[in-house]
């Protein structure tokens, strides 16, 4: 679903998307069913705790606003006579339950209210902007759209920035949301920023941004002794077929694409980083400098001086 509220919110770009629990429209009717049929004579005593749930329910309506907008006046109005008939404190709602009290004249307002407020909710109902997304392939959507880095180890996501894990999450969400090329670029942009990472890890350096794209980083990386060929191919087959032909305006990625796409480069996310965890950083050029400087003076001590 892609509603206007609910539970979960999600931000996506300056706007806000929330997932809604369709049950609750059933509910809702549910509760709003069981007050329909009251009259004049209907006993207190047998219709307080019906019209008590109606009136919560529309409470919920009211507050989870989710895009209701002409609606909120009906629903205020038979929230309204609910509670000219039914107290909103449980004490004084008790105090009327005489076995000879009925709803009385009181039921008139009501039965105005819910003929008002049917058709008028039926309508805003059919106006939502409210989608149906299918589910691709094996991936679950609500993981897609809420949390698809867990798709990476908890040991991965440890040691990747947010900046990385925020283009896999837009990735999933795009993925999605049927708009496959823009989930190419979010993975392939946390490809790239790992690609970094992994570099600099190997090496301890860092490329200047004028050269940071994947030709040169794999070049640089090929002349690493510690470089993975197994990493280097799989990163190399991504740049190939994916990273640069989309690249190109014109060029654009299918759903099947798109679906690939994510997965291998995830997969070569979660080989870069295993290779990081698991291989001592090298060291950087301050550091490298630091340490040759300390064996320089460590050796000027140990060496015996010449008496003259």
């Amino acid at each position: 679903m892609i509603p206007s509220a609910g539970p979960f919110s999600l931000p996506v770009g300056d706007c806000l998307m929330q997932r809604i629990n369709e049950y609750r429209f059933y509910e809702l009717g549910q509760k709003v069913q069981g007050i329909q049929n009251i009259v004049a004579e209907s006993k207190f005593s047998d219709v307080w705790i019906a019209l008590w749930e109606a009136r919560d329910a529309l409470k919920k309506l009211k507050e989870d606003a989710i895009s209701v907008r002409f609606s909120l006046s009906v629903v205020d109005r038979v929230m309204a006579a609910i509670t000219v008939i039914v107290p909103l404190e449980v004490q004084e709602a008790t105090k009327l339950l005489g076995p000879e009290n009925t709803v009385g004249w009181l039921y008139y307002e009501l039965r105005e209210a819910l003929q008002q407020f049917e058709p008028v909710l039926a309508a805003e109902c059919n106006a939502l902007d409210t989608y149906v997304v299918s589910q691709k392939r094996g991936y679950a959507t609500s993981d897609l759209i809420e949390h698809s880095e867990v798709m990476l180890p908890l040991e991965t996501r440890s040691i990747l920035n947010e900046s990385i894990m925020w283009d896999v999450k837009a990735a999933g969400r795009c993925l999605a949301f049927d708009v496959p090329t823009a989930a190419g670029f979010h993975v392939l942009r946390a490809a790239e920023a790992v690609m970094a990472l992994y570099y600099t890890h190997l090496t301890g350096k860092q490329l200047p941004k004028q050269n940071r794209n994947w030709a040169i980083y794999l070049k640089k990386l090929s002349e690493v002794p510690r470089h993975s060929v197994k990493i280097h191919g799989a990163l190399d087959h991504i740049r190939d077929n994916y990273r640069n032909p989309i690249s190109h305006p014109e060029d654009t990625l299918t759903e099947g694409q798109a679906i690939m796409l994510f997965g291998l480069s995830l997969s070569v996310i979660e080989l870069m980083a295993e290779e990081m965890r698991t291989i001592p950083p090298a060291l950087t050029e301050v550091e490298e400098l630091k340490a040759l400087t300390e064996i320089a003076a460590q050796k000027a001590v140990d060496e015996p001086t010449e008496d003259f």
